[in-house]
């Protein structure tokens, strides 16, 4: 498909034909009349020059087309009252010229395009590997921090409801020390996938640290909200991870902290609540779920 630039072009080029053809014809007719030949003469170059111009103008971004629309206006400007003779001549001959740097830069711009779209292509995958945790396959904590301050915003002038949820692996640190970090990265990744298969598309779930991990639960009122975050409990607790090089399983379960947007909210004080809810879950024995109430309470969600 021909791009904007050359259509529109190529209406011009037509349309300076029709018109030059027009001006030609009627400077001829005037041969007879010698007392209006000089003035209708001039009229008919200055016209030419003007439409030449208008051309110029339009095409200012391309250089080729620039050197032709000059080339044509330059043997304009010089042609002389002899000179009328070779006019239709040498007009059709620049003319040719500039049609024949249409067809260049119509493959000049295809051969462009496809480069600008697999340097999009590029751009983008290098994009998504900076906001990609690279052992979970998680969103990262920069990609997670710009998905919560759009939804502030969007909260605060849609009134789109939102849930942070944040995860802490319960007693990751003795995942560590007794089957080695290569176990704990497992477990990591695995919990990871078991995550995001709980949300929806429209959900973000990030790695947010070492062995904690994020959620966000788009246009969820904290009943969907607790809801989803007791079934994410349930189903790493239900999972069997095996370590040790598959000769030994291990029982995994998380601690949680949910707060659902209020008004009063920004990035850091919706952040605060859930940590809160998280550390009370900690402190009252993990493997539980604490959330804030519309009253501004933490409070336990039972199984």
């Amino acid at each position: 498909m021909l791009s904007p630039t050359i259509v529109v072009w190529s209406l011009m080029t037509a349309f300076v034909g029709i018109v030059v053809g027009f001006l030609i014809g009627r400077a001829y007719t005037l041969l007879n009349e010698p007392h209006r030949l000089r003035k209708d003469r001039e009229r008919t170059l200055a016209l030419l020059q003007k439409l030449l111009a208008s051309a110029d103008k339009f095409n200012s971004d391309v250089g080729t087309h620039n050197q032709e629309l000059n080339s044509v206006k330059h043997s304009v400007s010089e042609m002389n009252e002899t000179g009328i003779d070779s006019f239709q001549e040498v007009l059709i001959s620049q003319i040719s010229a500039v049609v024949e740097s249409n067809k260049k830069m119509e493959s000049d711009l295809t051969m462009t395009r496809y480069q600008l779209e697999e340097q999009a292509q590029e751009i983008d995958r290098t994009r998504q590997e900076a906001r990609t945790d690279q052992l979970s396959g998680l969103e990262n904590r920069k990609a997670f921090d710009e998905a919560l301050l759009y939804s502030i915003t969007k909260f605060h002038s849609k009134q789109k409801n939102f849930a942070l949820l944040l995860c802490d692996v319960d007693h990751f640190k003795r995942i560590n020390d007794t089957f080695g970090h290569q176990a704990g990265d497992m477990v990591v990744k695995r919990i990871g996938s078991t995550l995001k298969d709980c949300v929806r598309p429209q959900d973000h779930i990030a790695r947010f640290g070492g062995d904690e991990f994020a959620v966000l639960l788009q246009n969820v009122n904290p009943a969907v909200a607790k809801d989803v975050a007791v079934r994410m409990r349930g189903a790493v607790e239900r999972k069997n991870f095996a370590v040790d090089g598959g000769n030994a399983e291990l029982a995994v379960t998380l601690s949680m902290g949910l707060a659902v947007v209020m008004q009063e909210d920004t990035t850091e004080t919706i952040l605060k609540r859930a940590d809160q809810a998280l550390y009370r879950s900690k402190e009252q024995g993990r493997n539980q779920l604490h959330s804030w109430t519309a009253s501004h309470e933490l409070v336990q969600t039972l199984y």
